[in-house]
């Protein structure tokens, strides 16, 4: 009988006591990928060329595959940009708009991507994996945006390694903690060779892309971790 009260003891005890859960990290935002064809419509008022029918089609056709890539490696990517710098993402959701206009940019904010680039003779020569690094590239402009403000202003402008480059163009200084931290985050989740690739797409074009060639010559230079040091120390 003592065996079986101190039995019942044992289970009533380890039932009432408050059971341990593992910490849930904070979730990176749900980016969905979309091709609506409204931006081409602005483009055509601004005269700039849109693709034609058979890039159109393209794009819908490669949109699947850019969208299983995304969901295989962005979310990867988001985590450990948010593990690395320890803040987070002051955004749950995006969509990442697609468009074809000749000359018109990828742009973090609103988040607009250049499809052409991932399109038959395009710069990133059909690789996936560029398709999903330019989205990441997109994306963290914005989470370094939400973390020290414009690129013109305070206190972006006013951290020690903006001070010290201050002299160099602003696309260049608006890449430098950005290449910074994709150096580094590539390099953690095993994927050199899409940073490689990457790196060597800008260099491949130095007439086109100068700033970006610049912005890279600078973090190799520093090395990334001061960089990132301004990230985590920001308010």
């Amino acid at each position: 009988m003592i065996r079986f009260a101190f039995i019942f003891i044992v289970l009533a005890l380890s039932s009432g006591a408050p059971a341990k859960t593992r910490a849930e990290p904070p979730p990176v935002p749900k980016i969905t990928i979309d091709y609506p064809g409204v931006i081409e419509f602005n483009c055509k008022a601004l005269g700039l060329k849109t693709g034609d029918p058979s890039m159109v089609a393209e794009l819908r056709a490669r949109l699947p595959v850019w969208r299983a890539a995304w969901d295989k490696d962005g979310p990867s990517l988001l985590a450990e940009l948010r593990r690395t710098v320890g803040k987070p993402f002051k955004f749950q959701e995006s969509i990442a708009i697609l468009q074809t206009c000749e000359g018109l940019r990828s742009t973090s904010y609103p988040l607009i991507l250049d499809a052409r680039k991932s399109l038959t003779g395009g710069h990133f020569g059909g690789r996936v994996d560029l398709f999903v690094n330019d989205l990441f590239h997109e994306l963290t402009h914005r989470y370094i945006r939400d973390i020290l403000g414009d690129g013109d202003r305070l206190p972006f402008k006013q951290t020690p390694m903006m001070l010290k480059y201050q002299a160099e163009a602003p696309f260049v200084r608006t890449h430098l903690h950005l290449y910074a931290l994709h150096k580094v985050i590539y390099r953690q989740l095993g994927l050199v060779d899409t940073w490689n690739a990457e790196v060597s797409n800008k260099r491949s074009r130095p007439a086109e892309v100068a700033p970006y060639i610049r912005a890279h010559e600078i973090v190799d230079a520093e090395g990334p971790d001061v960089f990132i040091a301004e990230l985590k120390e920001a308010p």
